[in-house]
């Protein structure tokens, strides 16, 4: 099997997030992902997987701080910018972002 395979779940699913480093303050990351087994998607902006190299970012080099810009979504046609911080042990992540639409859930108790 291949490298995505042996790392998918028991159910088949799959993360992938890769980067490299393009400077001293910038990033360029992508993040694939399967919806169903076999099929591999790319997400534009993911902020909990550049938290997650925040916290690579910590356990690699403690007590020192890291500023990156990371950018992401180029080769999808939707380019994002996520800022990235490992200050005093903290991990910030932020970003820009584009609404693509907006909802709200209603939970009425006792509802069937």
């Amino acid at each position: 099997p291949g490298l995505a395979e042996r790392h998918a779940s028991e159910s088949g699913m799959v993360k992938i997030y890769v980067w490299a480093d393009t400077g001293t303050e910038s990033i360029v990351a992508r993040f694939f992902f399967s919806k169903t087994p076999g099929a591999i998607s790319e997400d534009p902006g993911t902020g909990s997987a550049c938290a997650n190299l925040g916290g690579w970012f910590q356990a690699t080099r403690p007590g020192k701080d890291v500023v990156r810009v990371v950018s992401q979504g180029d080769e999808v046609n939707r380019p994002s910018t996520l800022y990235l911080e490992v200050r005093a042990g903290a991990i910030f992540v932020g970003g820009d972002v584009v609404e693509l639409g907006r909802g709200t859930v209603s939970l009425a108790a006792g509802a069937s």
